[in-house]
């Protein structure tokens, strides 16, 4: 299925190069309806089975133990979209200290797979914690559900190259150390391709941002955003305060992310940020500089440039009309400090999508709008 899809989609590019914006459009829709019909596809159980990669786990000939229902287990967080060489999480809840869990999968029509997998739930979450500097690995269910409690515990199953997109399920069952068995619960997951939109695919430019509270007054693309104040601070252990007038200013220079046929994005973001310093008032008998040591602070004027890069790859979920980036690289860099980082496939960061750093991505109208947790919304257009 993997050389098909980029059969078609190379089919697809020479034809849209070729052709008029017409007929490029309906190769387009084209494509996009072969991706949906190819992540309908059910996928071969025992494919699915021989090429998952979960940590801690032990693979079992046969069917799990029989549960004896003496423990319950809730998986209602849980997602049901898997992404390619990224996999999903089960976000399992109970009222027992759960130390394992059996999962067995089975295809669309009910067959179950030869074998499953006996999982040490704390194997499988060693090393779970963040990698990023920057920020929290995000749960890979939280794209496409509620986001997780903070005492659930996850399952991390991983995908090799060998899944392609389709759909399968699985059977899921949790235990205690005392042996106790929850009854086992169904989950049916869809394996998204990664893209699957052409509409998105080109190069999105900021148009504004501005708070949702306010979307009249909104900052735009090379616009600096000033807001002044007086303000006073403390010296010398409280001995006496300094009045001045502090006025910050930012410009965001530059905001685009691309987005590209093959399901990559890259994202770059430059701002300039502004600190104008005035009407100081310094002490009778006191130096600039006995002030800013008694003050422990600069009067000086200061302006600090912030620059972000990121690479990953995005794929579009027809149920929600909506989109998920997952993140694999990025450099910030902020007044002379510089975090950076890469991530493996199967511990990608979820950078936009329900759940992820930066908020929820949708097309509306032509333009690309990002919702963030903060609530502030980002518009952008080709």
């Amino acid at each position: 299925m993997k050389i098909i899809l980029r059969t078609a989609l190379i089919a697809g590019l020479m034809l849209t190069t070729s052709c008029g914006k017409e007929t490029a459009n309906i190769i387009a829709d084209i494509f996009d309806k072969e991706v949906e019909e190819l992540e309908s596809t059910a996928l071969d159980i025992e494919n699915v089975t021989d090429n998952v990669l979960i940590e801690g786990a032990t693979k079992m000939e046969g069917t799990p133990p029989t549960s004896n229902g003496a423990i319950s287990l809730d998986i209602s967080d849980t997602g049901k979209t898997a992404f390619l060489d990224e996999g999903f999480d089960v976000s399992l809840i109970s009222d027992a200290v759960i130390t394992g869990a059996f999962i067995q999968f089975k295809s669309k029509d009910g067959s179950l797979s030869d074998s499953y997998y006996d999982v040490n739930l704390q194997m499988n979450n060693s090393g779970k914690a963040s990698k990023s500097l920057r920020r929290r690995r995000v749960s890979k269910n939280n794209s496409f559900s509620t986001i997780s409690k903070t005492d659930d515990v996850l399952l991390d199953v991983d995908f090799n190259s060998n899944i392609q997109p389709g759909e399968f399920c699985y059977e899921i069952c949790v235990y205690d150390a005392n042996g106790s068995i929850s009854e086992p619960q169904e989950v049916c997951v869809r394996v998204e391709a990664w893209g699957g939109n052409s509409a998105m695919v080109g190069k999105w430019q900021l148009i504004k941002t501005y708070k949702d509270s306010a979307p009249d007054d909104f900052q735009a693309l090379n616009v600096e955003n000033c807001e002044m104040e007086t303000t006073e601070r403390s010296c010398n252990l409280d001995t006496f305060t300094v009045t001045f007038d502090r006025e910050d200013c930012d410009k965001i220079e530059s905001f685009e992310i691309t987005m590209n046929n093959d399901g990559t994005y890259t994202e770059k973001f430059m701002e300039i940020d502004k600190t104008m310093i005035s009407n100081v008032q310094i002490p009778s008998g006191m130096t600039m500089s006995d002030l800013e040591n008694f003050c422990m602070y600069s009067f000086s004027n200061r302006e600090a440039i912030l620059t972000y890069d990121g690479d990953g790859k995005w794929a579009y979920q027809s149920d929600t009309d909506s989109f998920i980036f997952i993140e694999y690289n990025y450099r910030e860099a902020y007044d002379g400090d510089v975090y950076e980082d890469s991530f493996e496939p199967g511990d990608g960061s979820l950078y936009y999508g329900a759940g992820g750093d930066n908020g929820e991505v949708k097309l509306v109208d032509g333009k690309l709008i990002v919702s963030s947790f903060e609530f502030r919304t980002s518009e952008f257009e080709k």
